[in-house]
């Protein structure tokens, strides 16, 4: 289920994935961010396809002017069984 807010009269934030404008992420990332720079296209559009969710704050216009996308693959696997059972890992 996707969901929408309006955040003033000028910005709305959607966790709908079909609004995800990735010509303008992949943009902003090959271009101004300098930690993004050395990112492939195709890791990039894999990464969006994959994250658990993604969020995009659009103008009045509907032009992407904010993203977010949480990549769950930086996780790592707790070391212990106890540490497992405190994150809710099944083993």
């Amino acid at each position: 289920m996707s969901r929408s807010t309006e955040l003033d009269p000028c910005v709305v934030v959607s966790d709908d994935p079909s609004r995800v404008d990735v010509d303008v992420v992949w943009r902003f990332l090959s271009t101004a961010a300098y930690w993004g720079r050395w990112r492939a296209r195709a890791d990039v559009d894999a990464q969006i396809r994959g994250a658990w969710r993604v969020v995009g704050a659009y103008a009045s216009d509907g032009a992407m002017v904010g993203f977010a996308a949480p990549n769950a693959s930086y996780l790592e696997r707790p070391a212990s069984p106890e540490r497992a059972r405190l994150v809710g890992d099944p083993g």
